[in-house]
């Protein structure tokens, strides 16, 4: 997949309905094998593409073991690291985790850690995240920069 992360195709459900009505359009509860459905298209837009959003990302947020705190992540990537300028989580007076150590970065419906260079590795569950490469996220997983430890949340 690109980030050397464990895939998982995650299911799922599409309903649409009539606007005015409010009625199920057809193919209500069939499954939905990705394909596009266009909605009522005027004649005069025949040439225009409309993306209605993106995959749905749920909110998430980190836990940091030693202080309790709990950190949203609030962009698409979000740098976690001791520069107070260039992270968006910052680590104070922790000398072991780089300037710019690692980020969580929200991609097509799931969450990855990518290790950003980083002096003293990332980790995640016990296992190194190779430098520049991302390793998906599951609520429940534990990263370590260095010698600081996260428990990473979905919801």
């Amino acid at each position: 997949d690109g980030f050397g992360g464990v895939g998982q195709d995650v299911p799922r459900a599409v309903y649409i309905t009539d606007a005015a009505s409010g009625v199920p359009a057809s193919g209500y509860g069939e499954e939905w094998d990705g394909e596009t459905t266009v909605l009522d298209m005027p004649e005069d837009h025949e040439d225009e593409t409309t993306i209605l959003s993106d995959a749905y990302t749920p909110p998430a947020f980190l836990v940091r073991e030693d202080t309790g705190e709990r950190i949203p992540i609030t962009k698409q990537q979000f740098v976690l690291g001791r520069s107070q300028e260039s992270s968006d989580y910052w680590v104070e007076g922790k000398h072991a985790i780089s300037r710019k150590h690692a980020a969580i970065v929200r991609e097509g419906g799931r969450y990855l850690v990518v290790d950003m260079n980083s002096s003293n590795r990332t980790y995640l569950d016990e296992i190194e995240v190779s430098p520049g490469q991302g390793a998906e996220l599951f609520s429940g997983s534990r990263i370590r920069l260095a010698d600081m430890d996260f428990t990473f949340y979905i919801g």
